[in-house]
This record gives C-alpha cells, structure tokens and sequence, in this order.
C-alpha cells in the first residue's frame, strides 16, 4: 500500500512537472489512472480534491473492485456498473479472444461453446461467493473476493493456449489457468473446479 502511495505521488508530481514546463499553453489536464483503488490508500484524498481554492491539476480515475468509503466517493464522480450477466460475461470472453487472434473474425463452435461454459460457471461461482459471503461465520468467503479481473485474466490464459495449439486446448490446462486466478483463498478455487468440471461433463475425483 505504501509503495502504491509513493508511486501515485511520483506520478503526480511528474505530471505536474510535465504540465508547467509546456512552452505553449494549453488546456492540458494529466491523467493518473490507478488500476485497484484500495480504501485504504489515503493519499487519494490529497489528489482528489482542489486545495486553497485552486482547482486540482490533476484527473484521476480509479477502478476498483471494492466499495470505496465515503471520503472517496465525496471528492469524485463514483460510477458503478451492474453484476453483468452470463450473456454480458459470454460477449466480453468473445472480444477478449477476438483481442488476441487479432486474424479470427468468427470463433469456431467449439470455442465459443467452451466460452460460454466458463462464462456460466464464472456467473454461478460469483453468485455463490456473494450468498455465502453473507452466511459465512469463519469469514472463509468474502463478497466479491473474486471478480471480473480474475475472469478476464482466465479468458487470457485461454485464449492465449488456444492460440498456441490450433484452437485446442485439454480440461487439465483449463482447470490450471483457474487455479492460477482463483486460488486466492482455501475455498475458492476448489468452488469454481467444481463448477467447471459439472459444466465441462468431467468426473470428480
């Protein structure tokens, strides 16, 4: 948290360097854009907000997938998108692996189906997540825990196997690239496995 802190202050004060060192003025606003807005990154408010009437000479976006705390949402203009659906998750996965074989302008029906297999799973491991989450006395779920970023790191280990084999890729080295992204905790990943296998018709062991 702490070398997060220290970077976006780097960062702001390069920009700001930037910005006064331009010889021609300019409307020009730097950006910084923070990749896991963490609530207790507390440097935040700092850059947020203007100061002694100024106005801030600097933009930051944050994406994040956790609520952010009052103090946060009360200096920025806070936009949250809806869970999406098993269709919304299918569409993404297909871009995902259209962004990687850039030469592929129609997915073979064997990807697309096994796409939509991990986008269903995805969905019914997240619901799952989020129900538990509220039950969970030994706080071994946690709501949203794991979310989209893991799933598009998933659909990248995918596609980027399939891209190396001709479009083949076997149920071990699925199960492998979910491990990878969802074994954050004890239970996770064994939650998912079992979703993944059900949907991909594997036995369990």
């Amino acid at each position: 948290i702490f070398k997060k802190a220290q970077q976006s202050l780097k960062s702001n004060e390069k920009n700001n360097q930037n910005q006064k060192s331009q010889e021609v003025k300019q409307e020009i606003i730097p950006v910084v854009i923070l990749d896991e807005t963490n609530n207790r990154l507390k440097i935040l408010h700092s850059l947020l907000e203007s100061t002694h009437g100024k106005q801030q000479e600097i933009a930051v976006v944050g994406i994040s997938n956790w609520a952010l705390d009052p103090a946060k949402m009360n200096r920025a203009i806070y936009l949250s998108r809806p869970r999406p659906s098993t269709e919304d998750l299918k569409q993404t996965a297909i871009e995902i692996f259209k962004g990687i074989q850039k030469d592929v302008n129609e997915l073979p029906v064997i990807v697309e189906d096994l796409l939509d297999k991990i986008s269903v799973s995805f969905y019914e491991f997240s619901k799952f997540q989020n129900e538990q989450a509220k039950i969970d006395q030994n706080l071994e779920w946690r709501s949203d825990f794991h979310g989209l970023r893991d799933f598009y790191n998933l659909i990248k280990s995918i596609a980027i196997n399939l891209s190396k084999n001709k479009n083949q890729i076997s149920n071990y080295a699925i199960l492998k690239a979910a491990q990878r992204n969802f074994s954050g905790n004890s239970v996770s990943y064994e939650k998912l496995a079992s979703i993944l296998m059900e949907k991909l018709g594997l036995e369990k062991k």
